[in-house]
């Protein structure tokens, strides 16, 4: 059982022993306790929802707004033509700005005065409109207008009826990339499946871009070819092939397009060294999936990482390999208190990632208790 509810904000005594388990997917140990650093919910909100005509306008938008807005910036969402076109033919979402416009972007302030908050908010769009950075743009004047302009960025939820079976991808690339990459990445899905589509959309402040890719009409995907169209594309940008969903088994395969041969080789030291017995993530029940790690920590297998039907934090095992063994668990169980660096999305939203499902599972538990 390791401690690691410290009060301290600052301890630079050692490893940062949460940070290891924070993200690891449950493969290391679990997490019996957590203590959650709250923040007072902001007391204003604002947004805008701007059209403009390439991407070099996109950065320096960017760039203005965290030069001019600091701290209020809470979000900086781009939407790609393609994906601005689907997201307006989903049934109840209206489009607040008209025209057309080679990119949209909804930026989200808040802060705690609505009143200086909002003016500051509009001097600094005025000025972008002076610079020729925004074409045209549209100004929240209530919390139902801000609600309007991330029905649209938000959408996505519902593409599902309008667009048909697709795969959705998380990746992250170097802000500056971001188009580029997505024009590539178009075109090397349309190459391996024709006929495919795509669209692109994120939070483009952090390098997180979210994209579809579909064939339509078709009830069964080519999921392999799609797959490996974009996460080729990605490989050869330099980014990651998981930004926030975590590695699973469905992208097991594709570990080595983001990480080095010897920083795989390091998880798999940090593993045997906490896990001997490979009895996480199956909850000590002790079954033959530790084996594949084994094999890897010799040299003679290919990947580590965790699964489930998709994403989440089980090992891979097969039927056959399911027996279980009667040598003892060597869980790591751990306390955790991480106050010195809370999760915030572009939103505002501070949470824990969605790349450890085991972390949030518990979080539930001990709020019903």
């Amino acid at each position: 059982m390791i401690d690691a509810t410290s009060k301290l904000i600052k301890n630079n005594t050692g490893y940062d022993l949460r940070q290891m388990f924070i993200g690891s997917e449950g493969t290391l140990g679990v997490i019996t306790r957590l203590v959650l650093r709250l923040y007072p919910l902001p007391g204003s909100t604002q947004a805008a929802l701007c059209g403009l005509a390439d991407y070099g306008s996109v950065l320096r938008l960017l760039d203005g707004a965290r030069r001019k807005l600091g701290p209020m910036l809470s979000a900086f969402e781009a939407m790609w033509p393609d994906y601005w076109q689907v997201a307006c033919d989903v049934p109840g979402v209206r489009s607040p700005l008209q025209g057309q416009h080679a990119f949209h972007i909804l930026i989200e302030v808040q802060g705690t005065d609505e009143a200086i908050d909002g003016a500051r908010f509009t001097t600094f769009l005025e000025e972008m409109f002076e610079d020729g950075v925004i074409e045209d743009a549209v100004l929240s004047q209530s919390l139902t207008d801000v609600k309007a302009f991330w029905g649209v960025r938000d959408a996505c939820s519902e593409f599902k009826l309008t667009l048909g079976p697709h795969l959705a991808y998380d990746v992250g690339l170097p802000t500056g990339k971001a188009d580029e990459f997505a024009k590539a990445c178009a075109a090397a899905i349309a190459a391996a499946v024709p006929g495919g589509r795509s669209v692109f959309y994120g939070h483009i402040a952090d390098g997180n871009l979210h994209l579809l890719g579909w064939l339509p009409d078709a009830p069964e995907q080519p999921a392999a070819a799609l797959d490996a169209a974009v996460y080729a594309t990605v490989q050869a940008f330099g980014g990651s092939v998981s930004a926030e969903h975590g590695i699973g088994t469905t992208k097991k395969p594709y570990l080595a397009h983001s990480r080095s041969a010897a920083e795989i080789a390091l998880m798999r030291k940090i593993k045997v060294a906490l896990d001997p017995q490979f009895r996480e993530p199956d909850g000590g029940r002790g079954t033959r999936d530790r084996q594949w790690l084994r094999r890897d920590a010799a040299g003679t297998g290919k990947h580590i990482g965790c699964s489930r039907a998709g994403e989440g934090p089980a090992c891979t095992r097969s039927r056959s390999e399911t027996q279980a063994e009667p040598s003892q668990s060597s869980t790591v169980l751990v306390t955790m208190r991480d106050l010195s660096r809370p999760y915030t999305d572009m939103r505002g939203r501070d949470h824990v990632s969605s790349a450890c499902p085991l972390l949030l599972l518990r979080i539930r538990f001990l709020l019903m208790q």
